[in-house]
């Protein structure tokens, strides 16, 4: 997206060209490789503004649909002074400063490059007496907080021991939240979990009621397919004391762990509790269950829940593609899929919705599902004609 709507776009190109050099590096390419490892580049879209020697100037992590917000957002990190280079260069001049410490680990934690963020936050726990007084904004919305906390905050990263102590030593912080909700890449670590679940242990003491906490432990349940039994425990107990006003990611993970026992009749209780208490939010809530059961390869009761969605809202233009989505999963339903991917083809997709190539091509393995490979065909080059770079719809022609 951010090729098509910026660097494509023609509205654009004085700007770029008469400013940088461009060059775009692929994972997975001799090159790009170098790159991505020369800059610790961990996530995309990264764009990384460098000098001509090679050293880094700043870069923009991810992209929102905005173009010209995203000119804007070039601009402003280029007369910005807390770019990496000025940043680097400060350090450079004074190891010492815990200001600049501090800038600098948060700029790599923001850039998920956590083994640099830990070397700086490091040096500024050698500092503590001094990092306790030294009072600092940080994130987007600027929160005050200490430096020392801060690098207490940014040492969670390595350990399990180390949330333990940061949550005993600032359990009202604004970070705690998210300290708690990153908790279940520690217990997936298999050369950390038996200690992580001790530590675990020891938190759900204390924090019993804490939705990041307990959410945590059930993206571990799900993803270690383990312990499924104590992780709906922990969830019931939470969902009841807040009476089902939880948060909806929390609700999705509870879901999911239902689904896996196979206790669909509580998991539609939730959902219409949730929807109850968001009547705003009612379509994404009833869409996102249907995800659930796609995930789990529940597909009959995927299509139960897209079909139900449909049925109170005919012209639900998502519910209607995933109902395709489905077919082309499961293998099912296979003219009802096509009927809906059909009607989906009969509108434009606002902004974050499926593109028409990906309907055609979601098509085109429908069609391969009834052995239609004519017309499997014809949607893979319908698809190609409104995106000739879809590697998808390339890769299903070519196999054909």
């Amino acid at each position: 997206m951010l090729d098509k709507q910026f660097y494509q776009d023609e509205q654009f190109h004085p700007y770029l060209t008469q400013n940088f050099l461009l060059f775009r590096a692929h994972r997975g390419k001799p090159k790009g490789d170098e790159i991505y490892k020369k800059f610790l580049v961990r996530a995309t879209p990264t764009v990384l503004i460098a000098m001509a020697d090679g050293r880094e100037i700043d870069r923009l992590l991810g992209y929102d649909g905005q173009p010209d917000k995203f000119k804007d957002n070039i601009e402003e990190t280029l007369k910005g002074e807390n770019t990496f280079l000025n940043l680097t260069q400060a350090y450079e001049k004074d190891p010492m400063d815990l200001a600049v410490l501090a800038k600098l680990a948060e700029k790599y934690r923001s850039n998920y490059i956590f083994d640099k963020m830990a070397e700086f936050s490091d040096k500024i726990l050698k500092q503590s007496e001094k990092a306790r007084k030294t009072i600092l904004p940080f994130g987007k919305d600027k929160t005050e907080v200490s430096a020392y906390e801060f690098a207490m905050y940014a040492s969670t990263y390595s350990g399990s021991e180390a949330v333990l102590d940061f949550a005993n030593e600032f359990p009202q912080s604004a970070y705690l939240n998210g300290v708690f909700g990153d908790f279940w890449r520690i217990l997936l670590n298999k050369d950390q979990q038996e200690q992580a679940i001790e530590v675990f242990d020891k938190l759900i003491i204390k924090f019993s009621e804490n939705e990041s906490l307990i959410g945590s432990y059930l993206s571990f349940c799900s993803r270690s397919k383990t312990n499924y039994d104590r992780g709906i425990e922990l969830a019931d107990r939470l969902y009841k004391s807040k009476e089902g006003k939880v948060d909806l990611g929390f609700a999705e993970s509870y879901a999911g762990l239902l689904i896996e026992k196979g206790d669909t009749k509580r998991v539609q209780n939730i959902t219409e509790e949730l929807i109850k208490n968001n009547p705003d939010r009612e379509k994404d809530i009833r869409m996102q269950l249907g995800f659930l059961y796609q995930d789990k390869k529940n597909y009959d009761m995927a299509f139960e829940t897209f079909e139900n969605l449909v049925k109170d809202h005919p012209d639900y233009y998502p519910a209607l593609y995933q109902i395709g989505r489905t077919a082309a999963f499961s293998g099912k339903n296979l003219d009802r899929g096509i009927q809906c991917l059909k009607k989906y083809l009969e509108h434009e997709p606002e902004e974050g919705q499926p593109t028409l190539a990906n309907a055609h091509w979601r098509m085109g393995l429908v069609y391969e599902h009834k052995g239609d490979k004519e017309s499997a065909k014809k949607e893979y080059e319908a698809a190609l004609k409104l995106d000739p770079d879809y590697k998808a719809a390339k890769d299903a022609l070519a196999k054909l």
